[in-house]
């Protein structure tokens, strides 16, 4: 599992971040991502939460069900919690997946 976290996606594969309908930055690896999601506004995130966009995007890609179940119920919280809480969130769990598994 440890390979994914730096395992670069193709371009069409890249989860792009929008803003306004206008595309953003793109991550083309799990590192990108999470890195993204610590870096950008998290009202820019906002939409991709209530939309479950990031779930999609690691089970379509990345075919992770566990994962992307665990996310998509994290995402369900969108309109109860902050955007910036629900952001770490997604990022600790993929860091928790992952780069534990690297360091065994």
């Amino acid at each position: 599992r440890a390979k994914y976290l730096d395992m670069p996606v193709l371009d069409t594969q890249a989860f792009v971040f929008t803003a306004n309908g206008r595309p953003g930055p793109r991550a083309h690896t799990l590192k990108d991502f999470t890195g993204l999601l610590a870096a950008l506004p998290a009202e820019r995130q906002l939409g991709h939460l209530q939309r479950h966009d990031f779930s999609r995007w690691i089970e379509d890609v990345f075919r992770d069900r566990p994962l992307a179940a665990h996310v998509h119920s994290v995402e369900d919280l969108a309109e109860l919690e902050p955007a910036r809480d629900l952001v770490e969130a997604i990022a600790q769990a993929i860091r928790a997946r992952y780069e534990t598994t690297a360091s065994r």
